[in-house]
């Protein structure tokens, strides 16, 4: 009966003890703020082209602007494109070719929905191996051909002025 007293008391013992660090390290614990918040960042919208030799991933943040990379994946070619506010992307199907949304900054898009004006997004086409890249604007949606020679867009047309 003694011994059992004694594993009893010596548990006890552990488990207050371990409580009270456990609260005393709380305490010493940094409070996260506003301004560490906005820097916090997630991952999005990962993509692989269809031959393998190209990666894109959209970098979202907290504040500031939102980016979508396209990255080559041969080690030995120093390819990094980056765009602000890029999204919704598609490679061709012979991996040549890029094609994104560009869009705005929550601060545009909040004044657009002030003034009650339409969203129109560009569209950016991207040559992958040199780099060249065209914008095309008003354009809601897009999809490669299969042969990957054609690029397909639905553009939002202009309303005459009265």
């Amino acid at each position: 009966m003694k011994s059992f007293r004694m594993i009893y008391l010596s548990l006890a013992t552990v488990i207050l003890c371990t409580s009270q660090s456990v609260v005393f390290a709380q305490d010493t614990l940094p409070v996260l703020t506003k301004k560490d918040y906005d820097q916090w960042q997630s991952l999005s919208q990962q993509k692989i082209s269809p031959d393998g030799q190209w990666i894109s991933y959209r970098i979202t943040r907290v504040e500031g602007n939102d980016t979508l990379f396209i990255a080559s994946t041969d080690p030995s070619r120093d390819s990094l494109y980056a765009f602000a506010f890029g999204s919704h992307l598609s490679f061709s199907e012979n991996g040549q070719w890029a094609a994104l949304r560009i869009g705005f900054s929550e601060q545009e898009l909040e004044k657009k929905r002030e003034k009650k004006q339409e969203v129109r997004y560009s569209m950016m086409l991207i040559h992958l191996a040199d780099g060249k890249r065209q914008s095309f604007k008003d354009i809601r949606s897009f999809a490669f051909s299969r042969t990957s020679r054609f690029i397909a867009m639905s553009a939002i047309l202009r309303k005459k002025a009265s």
